[in-house]
């Protein structure tokens, strides 16, 4: 049985006509892309941020510039 519910509400997706049914599958595998990217984002931000530590460890006074065309900032 596939349950859908809103405002506490509990609706039978089965009981829907065919489009809707098609829908809420739909939906289900949007969520599931969603929490799987989400997941990913979390993994690419928590590299992102070991890489810049590492990177941040290697600058040094001799590489201070004045130079303000900033491609990056930390």
């Amino acid at each position: 049985m596939n349950i859908y519910k809103k405002d506490d509400v509990s609706y039978d997706v089965d009981q829907l006509d065919e489009e809707a049914q098609g829908l809420f599958a739909l939906l289900q595998q949007a969520m599931i892309n969603v929490r799987q990217y989400n997941d990913r984002i979390q993994l690419f931000q928590a590299g992102a941020t070991h890489i810049q530590s590492l990177f941040e460890e290697k600058l040094t006074d001799e590489a201070i510039t004045e130079d303000t065309d900033v491609e990056l900032e930390g």
